[in-house]
């Protein structure tokens, strides 16, 4: 579990149409990925390192840190690949997977 993320924290402050676009713009970014794999807490996603790509992670990446703080956000460059791992409190998962179920 993330230090300090309790349920009563574990909740995104967007609301509506936020919401909605915010998650639009995850499943649209999510569309470019090379592998993704699963952990316990945590999810590691391979992008191509493009300048785009690396411009839009990093955008959705600040956003995500003011509405959901109990998430935790990995940007890596390596050579070709682009590597995003995100950890996350337990008891996120189903959520997550929700959220991403229309990725691909």
């Amino acid at each position: 579990m993330i230090e300090g993320a309790t349920p009563e924290s574990v909740s995104c402050t967007l609301d509506g149409a936020e919401f909605e676009d915010r998650v639009a713009a995850w499943r649209e970014i999510g569309r470019h990925a090379l592998d993704r794999s699963a952990g316990e807490g945590s999810v590691t996603t391979m992008f191509p390192n493009r300048p785009e790509i690396v411009e839009k992670l990093r955008v959705l990446i600040d956003a995500e840190k003011s509405c959901c703080e109990f998430l935790e956000f990995t940007l890596r460059e390596r050579n070709d690949v682009l590597e995003m791992e995100l950890r996350f409190p337990s008891g996120f998962e189903s959520t997550l997977a929700q959220l991403t179920a229309d990725e691909r």
